[in-house]
């Protein structure tokens, strides 16, 4: 398996950091969450995937930090630096957002948000060491539970009913999901230092970013502030470390920011602050490829196996769409003159993007949206979501 890097598009458009994204292939779709307070709807012109057009935005009073989207009933559900989660509906026509509420979630930014269609729920973590459920039609708490350090993402198996947390302890807290997600069970923590062994040994040495869960081969992957990506093989009630990627081995030179699985072919893609995009063979633990995919800290990562399509996005206000497979050719089949031209003209290359409508910006939904605790957001939330105070 040959892994390129075709550059098919560049969103542009933002004024601030992209914090997060949210890829729908069905609909040719990427959501967008910035630092520049504002949700947007970027849609494909065409099957090329060469033209992008920004179809609506939605301005907020706070960073957005997180992104949910339940397809069904078009929910988008942005996480906010203040804390607060927004309940947006997207019109059928792309073109408009509706304010449906907001929930008051957390006391701190909020760092990861998720939709559980089936049970109405919306989970969040944030900087608070907070892990909450709510009933996304009444925004009312069906449970909550509170970690000993800012938990930065989560991942879930839902078919096991357990929650995995990513925390600035450096370890893995595994839980039970106790009914209708009314509440958490502790199982295990990954990563918890072992007597006789160090502290790499065991996992971690910084915070833990990134998170993602297979439920077909169980195993759970995990990128860090250590620069390591690490591989846990799961079991029922705990795991064993398996697998860890870092510089020894020709990995991130510093923090690990995203990571992104393709079960079908065992291939792992990370991104971090180095600007860099490593893809691994994780059966076998070697580098395929890597390439420098931002002008500054790529902040995540996304990617549809199916179309080979990897979205990367970062603190240089951007958000890059890459072919990484040579086979997948249903996929920007101009993939091949769209490199040459951004080579031979970058500045022409990067301007893939229409101008924004302007019967799309709504009036802010209110004023409980602007920092609900100014004092303890201040004095505790940096400037960029992805920092960590003190943390290497």
């Amino acid at each position: 398996m040959s892994v390129v890097q075709d550059l098919l598009f560049t969103l542009q458009g933002h004024t601030d950091h992209v914090n997060d994204i949210l890829y729908v292939p069905e609909e040719k779709m990427v959501i967008t969450g910035s630092s520049d307070k504002h949700v947007r709807v970027f849609r494909a012109v065409d099957d090329s995937y060469q033209k992008w057009r920004i179809q609506c935005h939605f301005p907020c009073n706070s960073s957005i930090t997180a992104l949910a989207y339940h397809p069904e009933n078009r929910l988008v559900a942005a996480g906010l630096k203040s804390g607060f989660i927004l309940l947006l509906s997207l019109a059928e026509d792309y073109t408009s957002f509706r304010f449906r509420g907001e929930i008051d979630a957390h006391t701190k930014a909020v760092t990861k948000i998720a939709v559980i269609p089936s049970a109405t729920t919306i989970i969040s973590c944030g900087k608070d060491k907070q892990f909450r459920m709510f009933n996304w039609k009444d925004r009312t708490m069906k449970g909550s539970r509170l970690g000993s350090a800012a938990i930065h993402t989560f991942t879930l198996d839902l078919e096991g009913g357990r929650v995995f947390f990513g925390t600035m302890d450096h370890v893995i807290p595994v839980y039970r999901i106790k009914g209708s997600f009314e509440g958490l069970e502790l199982i295990c923590v990954l990563g918890e230092a072992v007597e006789g062994k160090n502290a790499a040994e065991c996992g971690h040495t910084g915070s833990v970013r990134s998170l993602f869960f297979d439920p077909d081969t169980q195993y759970l992957f995990s990128g860090s502030f250590d620069s390591c990506v690490c591989g846990w093989l799961m079991g029922e009630d705990a795991g064993q470390l398996k697998l860890k990627l870092g510089p020894v081995q020709g990995g991130h030179r510093s923090k690990v920011k995203g990571i992104a699985w393709d079960t079908k072919r065992r291939i792992l893609f990370s991104t971090g602050d180095d600007k860099r995009v490593i893809a691994w063979n994780a059966s076998v633990g070697v580098k395929l490829a890597e390439w420098e995919a931002h002008r500054n800290w790529v902040l995540g990562c996304f990617l549809s196996a199916e179309s080979g399509l990897l979205l990367t996005f970062g603190r240089d206000k951007l958000v890059k769409g890459w072919r990484v497979y040579a086979e997948a050719e249903d996929i920007g089949a101009q993939a091949a003159d769209a490199a040459t031209v951004d080579a031979e003209a970058p500045a022409e290359a990067e301007a893939v993007c229409d101008t924004v409508t302007d019967t799309v910006a709504p009036e802010v939904p209110s004023p409980a949206a602007l920092d609900p605790h100014p004092e303890a957001v201040a004095a505790a939330v940096p400037d960029e979501i992805e920092s960590d105070s003190g943390e290497q």
